[in-house]
């Protein structure tokens, strides 16, 4: 193929090298970021000779390559000179048409993931303080020691100073340099405005009233503040001269920044603040205890959505604003009681020794460390009816919670153990969650799993041989699914080749086959294979997770290395990815298949290295 022609044409159907933002590529496509996406032909990409085909997604137009990829993209680069920029989750260049829907999803997941950064100084500040509390009940006097008085207000620093925080979580989202908002959020706690606060005389700026009120611990307006000194910036960088950019621009930012964020913003934010807690208050006085019941009950399946990262914001606003939070927190808290209770119920029930220890260590781990996704991957969505467990627990434990009229009056760490931040509601949140764990062993214990399907889900990890030699087996414990029920054109349409797509159950990757690694992306997201007959395979673990750069993803191979069917590929960090809110169904795609005809087995649950998911056999 000549590559210098076949990119002469990819750059004409993209509308030209000037129309380019930036070119990357992942495992299977070529990614353009592109300045005006009306100006590129779609039809007339796919219509190039070696391309496999084209889509819009994430904000990119996606060329998908197929074996042509790596020197179509070296010599787009090198012909062209592009860059490529470093995929994150702040691809903001999309021309996309918007709908109210998608919108509300953007801002909600912005404001999550500005916050997410936060969550950590929060947890840990509130570990502190829940330390300082539990010493200050045994030994009463230690509050007067100064070393407690020390670090009270080192586990107060991360709530005092939370829009700075939240200005610098919000910057990384949005892609800009952190500095200039934090400056401006800086200036909301300045000494001095805190001192025109506490004595209350009116004031203006450039002739505009200021109003007085403290923004420490306050989550908002720094939000709305850093999004404002964004586009200020941008204007900025966009009419000064080159010459001047660096005398003026940050100047000019800051100040316009700090004026708008003191006379506009901070009110806004102040006021916006208090109208999501007011609406909470309002729904949960409307239907009672009901309102925590409910929300704990439906928490499993916004959890294996990625969902339950959009309450973090709500949490944080509660607690800064009424200085407690009596929904969030106790909802998220006896959700992984429920988990665990399920966990248990299942370990109670089997009658398999191998699954009766891991469920009951499954169970323990979700209760006492809050690590609840071994439990709803590896138990309750692995045998559906223990879900019922989970979310009669959760609902029932919610509604005790909600007449207790419990409150989490710090951050702490999802697990019964934090429960003395509920101070003097601790007695009522411990009970609610022995209702959660009673509930959920008990109705789980009842309705049971089916032992029959053990077989193809059990829980042992380690690889076995390999089945017949015309066999190729699962890559991943889980359960699979037709390649046209992918949520992605490129993999659902077999342009790639023929294969299989798999919900993952579990966190390892093997091989399917007896054969050699031929390729491991930088990204950790997908491996080539080549069996010892010529065939070759592709493992695309998740879509679109090539934005992550790696992160989450332990290869345990590389290039030309051998390797046997069940063999352990890739390890995967089950928490950062599900956290990541990106599709994690993996695809295993046969790209050559070397005079063989491929015939997959019935789709349903598999154990990886172990059960037959195709046959292979000479046409």
């Amino acid at each position: 193929m000549n590559f210098d022609e076949f990119a002469k044409e990819i750059i004409v159907g993209v509308g030209g090298k000037e129309n380019v933002d930036s070119l990357s590529h992942c495992a299977t496509r070529l990614r353009f970021i592109l300045k005006d996406d009306s100006k590129a032909d779609l039809e007339m990409i796919k219509k190039i000779k070696g391309v496999l085909g084209a889509v819009y997604g994430a904000g990119q137009l996606q060329v998908i390559m197929g074996k042509n990829l790596l020197d179509s993209f070296s010599v787009l680069q090198k012909k062209y000179n592009f860059t490529g920029e470093e995929e994150n989750d702040s691809i903001k260049r999309s021309n996309e048409k918007k709908h109210p829907k998608t919108i509300a999803l953007d801002v909600l997941n912005f404001i999550s993931g500005s916050v997410s950064t936060v969550i950590t100084g929060l947890i840990a500040g509130g570990m502190l303080k829940l330390a300082l509390f539990i010493a200050s009940m045994i030994a009463p006097g230690i509050a007067e020691n100064s070393t407690y008085l020390f670090l009270t207000f080192v586990c107060d620093v991360p709530f005092y100073f939370m829009p700075i925080l939240v200005a610098y979580g919000a910057s990384k989202k949005l892609g800009m340099q952190p500095v200039y908002p934090m400056l401006v959020a800086c200036a909301l706690l300045h000494p001095t405005f805190n001192e025109i606060v506490a004595a209350g005389n009116s004031v203006n700026l450039f002739g505009l009233p200021v109003m007085l009120v403290g923004y420490s611990s306050s989550m908002l307006p720094a939000l709305l503040s850093t999004v404002c000194v964004y586009y200020i910036e941008k204007f900025f960088n966009k009419i000064i001269p080159g010459i001047l950019k660096s005398v003026v621009v940050g100047a000019m930012t800051i100040t316009i920044g700090a004026v708008l964020t003191f006379v506009v913003i901070g009110p806004l934010g102040t006021f916006l603040g208090n109208y999501v807690v007011g609406f909470i208050i309002w729904l949960q006085e409307l239907i009672g205890p009901v309102a925590l019941g409910v929300l704990t009950g439906i928490l499993p399946f916004m959890v294996m959505m990625g969902m339950h990262t959009l309450l973090a914001p709500f949490l944080v606003q509660n607690i800064t604003t009424l200085g407690h939070d009596s929904f969030f927190r106790p909802a998220l808290i006896l959700h992984v009681v429920a988990e665990g209770g399920a966990a248990i119920g299942v370990g109670l029930r089997t009658k398999n020794k191998e699954l009766r220890a891991e469920a009951l260590s499954i169970g323990v781990g979700s209760v006492f460390a809050g690590i609840s996704e071994p439990a709803i991957y590896g138990i309750a969505l692995r045998f559906k009816k223990p879900f019922y467990g989970v979310v009669a627990g959760g609902f029932f434990g919610g509604i005790i919670a909600g007449l207790f009229n419990v409150r989490a009056y710090t951050m702490s760490k999802t697990t019964l153990l934090a429960a003395p931040i509920f101070k003097e509601t601790m007695v009522g949140m411990l009970f609610a969650c022995g209702v959660a764990f009673i509930v959920s062993v008990v109705v789980t214990y009842i309705v049971g799993i089916n032992e029959d399907e053990l077989e193809a889900t059990t829980l042992d990890s380690s690889p076995k041989a390999a089945e017949p030699v015309n066999s190729i087996v699962a890559i991943a414990t889980g359960e699979t699914i037709p390649l046209e029920s992918v949520n992605d054109e490129v993999f659902s349409s077999k342009s790639l080749g023929e294969g299989v797509a798999f919900k993952l159950l579990e966190n390892r990757i093997v091989s399917p086959i007896n054969g050699t690694v031929v390729s491991v992306f930088p990204s950790g997201h997908a491996i080539g294979l080549r069996s010892n007959d010529g065939m070759e395979i592709l493992i695309h673990i998740g879509i679109d997770t090539v934005r992550l750069n790696g992160k989450g993803f332990k290869v345990k191979v590389q290039n030309e290395e051998s390797v046997n069917a069940g063999q352990e590929l890739v390890e995967l960090d089950m928490d950062y990815l599900s956290a990541s809110e990106l599709d994690l169904t993996t695809m295993m795609i046969i790209t050559e298949q070397k005079g063989k005809t491929i015939t997959l087995e019935n789709f349903g649950c598999v154990t990886a290295g172990e059960s037959p998911i195709a046959e292979m056999n000479m046409s």
